[in-house]
């Protein structure tokens, strides 16, 4: 079914949560040591932070949408090509507002003087580290980011005890 939506993110997705299946049944099988807790929690902040870091580079120096004269239309635009002028206009925003970012419900009449290449009136970035950052601000961002590390750190120790019960939940 997946394949037939034609969805390169959630072929991505399911590629990744493979990747990530055999991985810890070579994990289990091979009877490696376990990692000490303090290990696994510097992974997980690590993974959490270099996500974050990650998607803030590619809206920041990697997304390039295209120049448009008139934001009203789509000529041959794909779903990413959207999506990189969504991203350009909340680039926009955050720069205009760092700190507070648009407030809760915000985004959509915050996005509209900011946007660039597609004048559609979205609800939200489609970023998941882009829609805390509008709608909450950096403190909002940052509490996320400790959310995540605390609900890692938790699904890691359920591993440990449960070893695919706790990686299923993960």
């Amino acid at each position: 079914v997946i394949g037939l939506s034609q969805s390169r993110g959630a072929l991505l997705a399911l590629g990744v949560l493979g990747f990530l299946t055999v991985m810890a049944w070579c994990w289990r099988n091979m009877k490696l040591p376990a990692l000490s807790a303090r290990v696994s929690r510097v992974m997980v902040v690590v993974v959490i932070v270099g996500y974050v870091l990650a998607s803030l580079a590619f809206v920041w120096f990697f997304s390039h949408p295209p120049t448009v004269a008139n934001p009203y239309t789509r000529p041959g635009f794909s779903t990413f090509t959207v999506r990189q002028c969504l991203w350009q206009g909340t680039r926009g925003l955050l720069e205009a507002q760092p700190i507070v970012g648009a407030g809760l419900a915000g985004f959509s009449q915050a996005y509209l003087r900011h946007s660039t290449c597609d004048a559609e009136p979205l609800i939200y970035p489609h970023m998941l580290v882009l829609n805390f950052w509008t709608e909450l601000g950096l403190l909002g961002l940052l509490a996320m980011v400790g959310v995540l590390v605390y609900w890692l750190d938790s699904g890691l120790g359920l591993v440990r005890e449960h070893y695919w019960l706790g990686f299923g939940l993960t």
